[in-house]
């Protein structure tokens, strides 16, 4: 039985990466996350520019593919009785974290090299065949390529 691989598109992968980041940053398994909140730091961290609908598209993709797990949380007013929504609890998933590792693991053999702003921070290169960005992401996009010709074969 074959896997199929997720494909995310370029707003799904933002909303992965600020939902890893802060994930990891906290280094808890759950998060109480406000809608209003990731479409700021979408809009100010990468870029993304999107109306609420097409960010609960998103997460209702990354739910169904298993990449997010959320609780939606909800409640009744006890004076008048009415709906109460509160904020939905998002769940750290293996999918998420294997994604993540997956994408690292490639890097780390194609030998990928940060950006000025992350050598600044810190962060080193990781020794490798390759000398720039851009081999190192042509290389990942070959060994993806390869994986798919095998499968298909």
């Amino acid at each position: 039985m074959a896997t199929v691989y997720f494909e995310p598109n370029r707003t799904s992968l933002a909303i992965m990466k600020l939902v890893h980041g802060y994930f990891s940053r906290t280094r808890k398994g759950w998060t109480l996350m406000d809608q209003r909140w990731m479409l700021e730091k979408l809009r100010e961290w990468y870029g993304v520019k999107i109306p609420r609908s097409t960010l609960c598209y998103n997460l209702k993709i990354l739910r169904e593919q298993g990449i997010v797990s959320t609780v939606t949380r909800h409640c009744r007013d006890p004076k008048t009785g009415e709906f109460i929504p509160k904020i939905t609890l998002y769940k750290m998933t293996k999918k998420l974290k294997r994604y993540f590792s997956k994408q690292a693991t490639y890097f780390k053999r194609c030998g990928w090299v940060p950006s000025m702003q992350q050598l600044k921070a810190g962060v080193l290169p990781v020794v490798g065949t390759v000398t720039s960005r851009e081999e190192a992401l042509r290389e990942y996009q070959r060994l993806k390529k390869e994986q798919a010709r095998r499968g298909a074969g």
